[in-house]
């Protein structure tokens, strides 16, 4: 979420999305703004009907997978704003 925040008001903004937020946030972000979907991911997931946070959340876990392998569990977890990695 820092990173994606960060880019929201460059150079000089601040965006804070607090815990009550992430979820709304995270939902209504275009899928090309997640850390980790490049263009090629992007237009594999737009084949799929994956336009938005709340497309990304409508697929299981193993449903994603299956399209786009261990980094498919990456994806189910960002989608619920779930992200253990060091800031």
């Amino acid at each position: 979420m820092a990173k994606i925040a960060s880019d929201i008001h460059k150079p000089d903004g601040l965006t804070f999305i607090g815990p009550t937020k992430v979820e709304k946030f995270v939902e209504e972000l275009k899928i090309e703004k997640f850390n980790g979907v490049g263009k090629v991911t992007a237009t594999k997931m737009k084949s799929l009907n994956i336009y938005t946070g709340t497309d990304l959340k409508k697929l299981s876990e193993a449903e994603l997978i299956n399209h786009f392998g261990k980094a498919g569990r990456f994806y189910y977890h960002i989608a619920r704003g779930l992200d253990k990695r060091p800031v």
